[in-house]
């Protein structure tokens, strides 16, 4: 089932870019209900049960949710949780690619942020200092967007996760990119510092 969610989750893309010659959703239409919607017309899960059907479709409906809801099923919640993962892991280097474009190009046109070096918003810091998850709403500038994928680390669920993000020091690229204020040189040592707990799977100091 993890499978076929990861497979199909953005299967919307395509009819979302033929339609609006666009991927972005907030000038578009969702992509995640998009896709849910092509992915039951087109009937690719029509072998599996029933049960199963369901679990693909609600999993992909819900992965791009800035939080899942409560009360989940558990074989629900663990598919959710694992295609949201998989998807951070496929979207960071597809997001550093894009920033260094973006770099020279002067702003993020996808996101119609504005790029200056050395402007960011000081309550993205202040949420991530309290290791809370900005929303992308939130960020007014590219170098708020750069701390918005870098605060996906408190919205990851599972240790190999954590292990893989280390691993391929997609933060280091990341932090590299933002001005070295000492608030950022701050909050990097802390995400950094939290990313080696979490990939250990050590208990981390800020959860209860």
């Amino acid at each position: 089932m993890c499978e076929l969610a990861a497979l199909y989750h953005d299967l919307g893309r395509f009819p979302q870019y033929s339609r609006y010659k666009t991927m972005s959703d907030a000038i578009s239409v969702n992509h995640a209900l998009l896709s849910f919607k092509t992915l039951r017309k087109t009937k690719r899960l029509k072998g599996l049960s029933p049960k199963n059907r369901r679990l693909v479709l609600r999993a992909v409906f819900m992965h791009n949710r800035p939080e899942l809801p409560q009360g989940l099923p558990p074989d629900l919640d663990y598919l959710a949780r694992v295609l949201r993962d998989a998807d951070k892991l496929d979207i960071m280097p597809v997001v550093i690619g894009m920033l260094k474009k973006a770099e020279n190009n002067h702003g993020i046109p996808y996101l119609n942020l504005p790029s200056d070096p050395q402007k960011y918003s000081p309550h993205v810091i202040e949420l991530l200092r309290q290791r809370k998850r900005p929303h992308i709403s939130q960020a007014h500038w590219s170098n708020d967007y750069v701390l918005f994928i870098c605060g996906w680390i408190y919205d990851m669920n599972f240790q190999a996760t954590w292990r893989l993000v280390a691993k391929r020091g997609f933060l280091g690229v990341l932090f590299s990119m933002l001005p070295q204020t000492p608030d950022l040189l701050s909050l990097g040592e802390q995400i950094t510092g939290d990313l080696a707990l979490l990939a250990q799977g050590e208990k981390t100091p800020w959860e209860t």
